[in-house]
């Protein structure tokens, strides 16, 4: 796989030998020798040459090989280094109403129990911190959840205080925010009733019996805003109040002295001790109580920076930030003033950047802004990217990253270079502001609120290895190239990537679905297996260069229905749809487009080719066989009531109509390219199953000789599988039961290149591999069983079973092999592609495990059978036809 180093030397190379930018043409000779300096192998250069051209003659240009490579740099980036985030935001069902003023992460002390399953090494992946999330609503609901927010703890505080009250007047209890001090084991809740409550509340036990209230400061105005940092021996605990002002408290040994002297808190009508702020502050203790007086104006952020030991503080207006520093020797401050020109509002929010030493802040103009501490004249630097005030800034020190989110809903990730690696979206939460936000740098785990809660686990950790999948919707297909050692797939919402299977990695991803729309796609190669044919919900036919992502063309052709089959040989693709007799016979080279009909098929199921023939299998079980090249029919078979092959007399003939004529007559003479349909019938594809039910199945074993007593059709019906010989003289030369489970059926069946052995997947996620060597001959040495068939003796020999396993844990739909047979690639519903061994050894899921397919594999899959039987009887059941 080519490397960024490899990418950025082969540009300069190309960029140096064409002079002032001029288009050349490249053939292979000039190609390698420009190439010559890279430490590339002779086999790379030609795999790296033929990925680039498209086309069919022996050249490419420079601006080929410059396009093809900025294109395989961009993927790099976004695959390995720009998606921090890959997945999309899960909802956390929560039993109210109201906004979740506040989400916390507590991890536990003790981690000694990590008993989550390593999927990967750690040295890649650091251990999730187990713990606990807080979350707390405006109207003073407490939940206290699982680190993955499978289960919680639902405690009403707003009930609890009106118990404790003991002349309550019933109000209704309005939190603000909420700190844990975790040395203390108390959670700090500042509320509109000029108050802040500490709750005892021991985060770390499994089973928390009900917060209560331990004491309590009285506070002049309004608390807007807290916040707590220590370093488990010195501790600060901050807020701010509607008016500007700034309370800190100081605590040198908080887990032996706490944060205030206990002697000044009593009890009046509360049930709980309570202290007047103006007490701390004016009696002297071993405890550094400060209040400072910074705007006149509601204080929307509090936060302590430790490195640079200053105290941030945000005015409501946002046109305000002070950073004010303590003398704690004598409690004296010193503050800086920093504000926005003119009517800017350049400080909603504001984050300490603290290995690169900025003071990062997001304003009302999208904007985000650099500001060294000791300089308060103007920024150094601004960023663009966000389009909506910005709302939050977290700094990741654990990956070097910072983190902005905007009124949008537009999360961006930015280097420390401050280059931005990612921008996605919040779907989903459009419709009310953010009320919260969490950042997680543990785990790297971002949370938001409003009356919801919304949850992204990103990169970084082993449990979020385990929990990748391939695609993040069910899969359509997955293709093999055998000559680039690459699996390409994709899955439901029209993404498709491109894998190495020689190391697990993905290479390549774009799309190939208009506008986002979720719709089975299908996909093949065309014959050369240069470029990649896709169909999706929009009937187009689009053509593709896989390994740039580039789409090349799309046929002047609309399809009606979701696609059942595709066939391309010379230059030709032939589709079948659903619930149609009709085969789209089109040209991908010229405009010469046709269709052919048959009166014996109903609902084209299935369609393969051999040698100059077309197959096609009907849900109706008949098969029809043309001549590619005439659409001429030669035979057809009625797989349900007749073991005969029989030739295509004048009656049995189909109709060929070219594409170009049927269009003038649907549009009263108007020449039009392409089919016009009023409704496309893809529908969206968000469940587990698609729509396309195939109970009929056909494959051709192209390796053999096509004659009356060798079988090169397979079909398959009600479990069994059949063996044909398309000849006038041939018919059904033997069947066998291929599968164990009596409510599975078969959906995949595909022979190797030699014709040796056949792969068949079930509909519950189980692969078998089949010996067919000897099967589908007409011997005169057949020993049996039999079954009478309308007067012809049918063999029932069932081939030898090499192996079987569950691949998936839901239904297949593709399963593939190399051409040396040794590995198979299966695809499900499940989201995930998986590479395996013809012993059935996994070697892992594309996207979540990497390997090495030149070492052993030892990895044994669950619910594997074996290697050579399994418990199928060696005789197949007799039914009759």
């Amino acid at each position: 796989m080519l490397t960024p180093s490899d990418i950025t030397k082969i540009a300069k190379a190309i960029d140096t030998d064409c002079c002032s930018g001029s288009k050349q043409q490249l053939d292979f000779t000039k190609f390698c020798a420009l190439l010559k300096p890279i430490s590339l192998s002779d086999d790379e250069i030609k795999v790296l040459y033929k990925q680039i051209g498209t086309s069919h003659d022996q050249t490419v240009d420079s601006y080929q090989v410059l396009n093809f490579l900025v294109n395989r740099k961009l993927a790099y980036q976004r695959l390995y280094f720009g998606a921090l985030f890959p997945k999309p935001f899960e909802i956390v069902p929560v039993d109210h109403f109201k906004n979740i003023v506040c989400v916390l992460f507590h991890p536990f002390e003790d981690e000694s129990n990590h008993d989550y399953d390593q999927q990967v090494s750690t040295e890649q992946n650091r251990a999730f911190k187990k713990g606990k999330y807080l979350s707390i609503s405006s109207d003073g609901v407490l939940n206290l959840w699982t680190d993955r927010f499978d289960s919680k703890q639902t405690i009403p505080l707003c009930k609890m205080k009106k118990e404790t009250c003991l002349f309550s007047n019933h109000k209704k209890m309005r939190v603000k925010d909420m700190v844990y001090i975790k040395e203390l084991k108390q959670l700090a809740i500042s509320t509109t009733d000029r108050e802040v409550l500490f709750y005892d509340c021991d985060c770390n036990s499994d089973i928390n019996s009900d917060p209560v209230i331990s004491h309590s400061l009285t506070v002049d105005k309004i608390v807007n805003v807290m916040s707590y940092w220590s370093n488990e021996t010195k501790a600060v605990f901050s807020f701010g109040d509607t008016e500007g002002y700034l309370f800190v408290f100081i605590s040198y040994t908080i887990q032996t002295n706490g944060f205030f002297c206990q002697d000044l808190f009593k009890k009046t009508s509360l049930q709980y001790p309570s202290a007047h702020v103006s007490s701390l502050l004016n009696k002297p203790s071993d405890h550094l109580c400060v209040k400072v007086h910074n705007f006149y104006d509601a204080c929307s952020q509090i936060q302590y920076f430790p490195l640079l030991d200053k105290f941030v503080t945000l005015s409501g207006s946002s046109r305000v930030m002070v950073l004010t520093s303590l003398n704690t020797s004598n409690g004296t401050t010193v503050s800086q003033r920093f504000e926005s020109r003119g009517d800017q509002k350049y400080f909603v929010c504001a984050e300490h950047a603290s290995s690169c030493g900025y003071i990062v802040t997001g304003g009302t103009d999208g904007l985000l802004r650099l500001w060294l501490p000791h300089r308060k004249l103007s920024c150094v630097r601004s960023l663009t990217g966000h389009v909506k005030p910005i709302i939050y800034i977290k700094f990741n020190p654990k990956d070097r990253v910072v983190l902005s989110l905007s009124e949008d809903m537009n999360v961006r990730v930015w280097t420390e270079s401050w280059q931005c690696i990612q921008s996605f979206q919040v779907h989903g939460m459009e419709q009310a502001p953010m009320a919260s936000a969490c950042y997680n740098i543990h785990n790297n785990e971002l949370i938001l609120t409003n009356s919801d809660i919304r949850k992204c686990l990103g990169r970084g950790t082993d449990v979020y290895q385990s929990t990748l999948t391939s695609h993040d919707m069910p899969l359509c297909s997955a293709l093999y190239h055998s000559h680039y050692k690459q699996v390409i797939s994709v899955c439901q919402n029209g993404v498709v990537t491109v894998w190495d299977v020689l190391t697990g990695k993905a290479v390549m991803q774009f799309d190939v679905t208009p506008h986002k729309r979720e719709a089975i796609t299908a996909m093949s190669f065309d014959e050369p297996q240069e470029r990649l044919v896709t169909i999706s919900w929009d009937g187009k036919v689009r053509l593709w260069n896989f390994n740039s992502g580039m789409e090349l063309a799309v046929l002047p052709v609309t399809l009606p229905n979701q696609v059942t089959g595709i066939v391309c040989t010379k230059n030709r693709i032939f589709v079948s749809t659903k619930d149609s007799k009709i085969i789209y016979d089109l040209d991908l080279v010229g405009d010469y487009n046709r269709l052919l009909e048959h009166p014996y098929l109903s609902d084209i199921s299935s369609m393969d080719n051999h040698e100059n023939t077309l197959v096609a299998a009907s849900n109706n079980k008949k098969v029809v066989v043309w001549d590619a090249s005439s659409g001429e029919t030669l035979y057809w078979l009625d797989t349900r009531t007749s073991p005969q092959t029989h030739l295509a007399f004048k009656k049995a003939q189909g109709q060929i109509r070219s594409l170009r004529e049927e269009n003038k007559k649907k549009r009263g003479g108007v020449i039009d390219t392409g089919l016009i349909h009023p409704q496309i019938r893809y529908t969206s594809m968000t469940g587990a199953k698609s729509e396309v039910e195939i109970n009929h199945l056909v494959t051709c074993l192209r390796a053999r000789e096509n004659t009356c007593t060798t079988a090169t059709l397979l079909t398959t019906a009600d479990g069994y599988i059949y063996a044909w010989s398309a000849k006038s003289k041939g018919g059904l030369l033997g069947k066998f039961m291929a599968v164990n489970d009596e409510d599975a059926t078969i959906i995949i069946m595909s022979a190797d290149v030699s014709g040796r052995t056949l792969l068949t997947g079930e509909s519950t996620g189980k692969i078998c591999l089949w010996d067919i060597q000897e099967f589908g001959f007409n011997k005169q040495t057949d020993e049996g069983p039999f079954e009478d068939i309308n007067g012809s003796r049918v063999p029932l020999y069932q081939p030898p079973l090499l192996g079987s396993w569950q691949s998936h844990h839901k239904a297949l739909v593709s399963a593939v092999r190399d051409l040396t047979g040794e590995h198979i690639v299966t695809a499900g519903l499940d989201h995930n592609v998986q590479l395996w061994t013809n012993t059935g050894c996994c070697r892992g899921v594309f996207g979540r495990n990497q390997w090495d397919v030149s070492q052993p594999c030892e990895n044994l899959p669950e619910g594997r059978i074996g290697n050579t039987t399994d418990s199928r009887t060696d005789t197949a059941h007799i039914t009759s036809i």
